[in-house]
């Protein structure tokens, strides 16, 4: 038997953040956020607190850095208890928005905001976060996928970061388990990666290959919950073998 569903609320459109989050937000009835901040650009973080209900007080997390993704979940579930927060917002690369996934307890709305064109927020993470985190990632309450966001990055990172869409996309049209929906899905996110990833490296700027890219992106993300093969589990060792992420 197959049990296949498909995913959660997503809002796709290039400057949607400011019209998005708000009323993600009041959906939910989060009054109260704590905004983990990574990976983002200072233009793209100012965008995000102007687009929060209480701009005046955000409460964010700085959710970057090299040191051990165990801690950094640590002191942001210490946060996230001690201000009451009734709600999170993962904003930036695939670190914040893979801890959103993990922090707070059940039932805790979880709004993600990507910057990055590789990681969307669905599907496996990427960090080992030790014990801290004995139950599986969340499927977020709402996606906010902003072209406009990912603009810029240097050449080589942007590369990579495609690749790794191709890639995702490609592990999981390939793999075992029966999901018709989930093939179509990967295969559209292959065409489109092999359509605009060479113009997405070569022009920083190309807002239409980066929105094709982020597209790429979601379908690679939705595919997933197919799942991966040897690909993933060898980057999961990788990861496992590091003493940072």
């Amino acid at each position: 038997m197959s049990l296949i569903s498909f995913v959660t609320r997503i809002h796709f459109a290039d400057r949607v953040l400011e019209d998005a989050l708000p009323e993600e937000l009041g959906r939910l009835s989060v009054r109260r956020p704590l905004v983990l901040v990574g990976g983002a650009g200072e233009e793209e973080a100012e965008r995000l607190l102007d687009a929060l209900p209480g701009r005046d007080d955000p409460l964010t997390f700085a959710a970057e850095g090299r040191g051990a993704a165990e801690t950094c979940l640590g002191r942001a579930a210490d946060r996230f208890a001690a201000e009451g927060c009734d709600g999170i917002v993962g904003f930036g690369g695939a670190r914040p928005l893979d801890l959103a996934r993990l922090l707070g307890p059940p039932g805790v709305p979880v709004v993600l905001v990507p910057t990055r064109i590789d990681s969307i927020g669905l599907g496996p993470i990427s960090l080992d976060t030790g014990r801290r985190s004995p139950r599986p990632p969340r499927d977020p309450s709402a996606i906010l996928c902003d072209a406009t966001l990912t603009l810029g990055g240097e050449p080589g990172a942007v590369a990579a970061a495609g690749f790794d869409v191709l890639v995702h996309c490609l592990e999981a049209y390939l793999g075992t388990a029966y999901n018709p929906p989930a093939d179509g899905i990967a295969l559209e996110g292959l065409r489109r990666a092999f359509a605009n990833l060479e113009r997405t490296v070569a022009e920083g700027r190309d807002l239409p290959a980066r929105r094709e890219m982020l597209a790429a992106a979601l379908n690679a993300g939705m595919a997933a919950h197919k799942g991966f093969g040897g690909i993933e589990a060898a980057a999961k060792a990788a990861h496992a073998a590091d003493v940072v992420v």
